[in-house]
């Protein structure tokens, strides 16, 4: 089972496919030449080292930061020195690194002794070290702290541009998902097309659920709701035969009889009671919002000999 990876060192993707093979392969034929680096009891640099090891059956060796003199005392420093240069990141994946940089940059503990590394790095600076422009930064991060994975999965493997991604990335984690599966289908070029489409569908969707709210007609949901009341008023009446425990703080002067009675009293008001509020969307007409606005069309009222 892998050992677990620092923060720090996800900030950078990791490439597996054929290099993680070529990899494997040295490291069967030459074994480990460089150790993998532990900080804080996690991976800081070397995950693709101990995978290749664990796939040819080759023993990973470990070392500690800081056990080399050139390790430095900033670890957030030295995973950038010893994978920007040595990986082939595209323009996306250094945008992404470089707007997580900042973040991590802004959170790491102040403990170099170098004045200058103990200043939290800016988004100039980022962009600068990553060789990116600040917009492409910027939409980086909001990709970063707003996207699902799926969709930096895209915008990484180029899938995605960033300002397509970043357009999106406020929307709910789902329809950011289904955008993604709809550009990856070819039934949408971008994600903000995808995502226009989607909600354009919900909202078709809501129209002729308004219009058309149930199957039922107004006399059954009627009868249905009467129905699940008498229900309520059985279950209640239930409680209190003479077999429940007395619960001085429901009945009316700690009597079973008193309880009882209160719930038949109750029932009675429901039966009774007149609602003569007629629906405010259509004047009492009958419209499809009848009921979702707690009022009735007056035809109804009329039927059951409540209106006015």
């Amino acid at each position: 089972m892998p050992t677990e990876a620092h923060e720090y060192a996800e900030l950078f993707p990791l490439h597996e496919g054929q290099t993680l093979v070529d990899l494997s392969e040295d490291i069967k034929k030459n074994g480990v030449i460089e150790a993998i680096v532990m900080y804080e009891g996690k991976i800081l640099d070397g995950r693709r080292r101990e995978l290749a090891c664990e796939s040819v059956n080759v023993k990973p060796r470990y070392r500690a930061f800081g056990s080399l003199e050139s390790d430095g005392d900033d670890p957030l420093a030295f995973v950038w020195s010893k994978n920007f240069h040595r990986r082939h990141l595209n323009p996306n994946e250094k945008a992404l690194s470089a707007a997580q940089y900042v973040t991590a940059s802004a959170g790491r503990p102040k403990q170099s002794t170098d004045e200058s590394e103990k200043k939290p790095i800016t988004r100039v600076e980022a962009a600068e070290k990553f060789d990116v422009s600040i917009d492409a930064l910027k939409r980086a991060r909001t990709i970063s702290e707003g996207g699902s994975q799926s969709l930096v999965d895209a915008v990484q493997k180029e899938e995605l541009s960033i300002s397509d991604a970043a357009s999106v990335a406020g929307l709910p984690k789902s329809i950011q998902n289904k955008a993604v599966s709809r550009v990856r289908s070819g039934d949408a070029s971008t994600v903000r097309e995808a995502a226009r489409q989607l909600s354009d569908e919900t909202s078709e969707a809501a129209l002729e659920e308004e219009a058309n709210p149930t199957d039922e007609t107004i006399g059954d949901q009627i009868k249905r709701v009467n129905a699940e009341i008498e229900s309520f008023c059985r279950k209640m009446l239930k409680m209190f035969d003479d077999e429940c425990p007395r619960d001085p703080w429901i009945v009316e002067e700690g009597t079973i009889d008193g309880a009882r009675k209160k719930v038949q009293n109750a029932c009675q008001t429901l039966r009774t009671a007149k609602c003569e509020a007629e629906c405010p969307k259509c004047d009492g007409t009958g419209c499809a919002k009848c009921f979702k606005t707690g009022r009735m069309p007056k035809f109804v009222l009329d039927q059951l000999g409540t209106s006015k």
